[in-house]
């Protein structure tokens, strides 16, 4: 297990989240974060998904009030990526996570760890494979029982 997959299951496990659908909100409230839905501007904000910076000693963090559900579970859980992989000094600027990055061949490092943080948060392998031997046959079925955007599940299942 690595180092990202037991960081994970440990905030699971503290904030009581024994089953799917795994709510990173609620992981981000025993973390301390402060969570706010907002409106990013037309030009911009719809390539957005969300940001975090440090106000006043406690992680903040905005996620894109248009987005469905399930990307704002996984986004949540990407910025809670975000700070627990980062330097206390490197979040006094905002990291903002948008459409061109995630879907861009050339993420940064950073990007990458974070979104595997996120994936096993939200689907840890040992509860898809569970999932799958239960019966859930499709990506579709799956993203809904754990409340993820099918291309998540799509990677999770390609990684076990």
């Amino acid at each position: 297990m690595t180092d990202l997959e037991k960081r994970s299951k440990y905030l699971r496990l503290v904030t009581n989240q024994l089953l799917p659908p795994y709510s990173a909100l609620k992981i981000a409230n025993y973390m301390g974060c402060v969570v706010y839905s907002t409106i990013y501007d037309e030009k911009d904000g719809k390539n957005i998904y969300g940001s975090i910076i440090i106000l006043d000693y406690k992680p903040t963090i905005y996620i894109n009030r248009k987005l469905k559900l399930k990307e704002i579970n996984f986004t949540i859980a990407h910025e809670l990526g975000i700070l627990l992989t980062s330097e206390a000094n490197e979040l006094s600027e905002e990291f903002i996570d948008n459409k061109n990055l995630r879907n861009s061949i050339l993420w940064n490092k950073r990007e990458i760890v974070t979104s595997i943080f996120a994936i096993n948060l939200l689907v840890p392998k040992n509860m898809l494979r569970r999932a799958i031997h239960s019966g859930a046959k499709t990506f579709k079925e799956l993203s809904l029982l754990f409340n993820v955007p099918e291309n998540i599940i799509e990677y999770q299942v390609n990684a076990i």
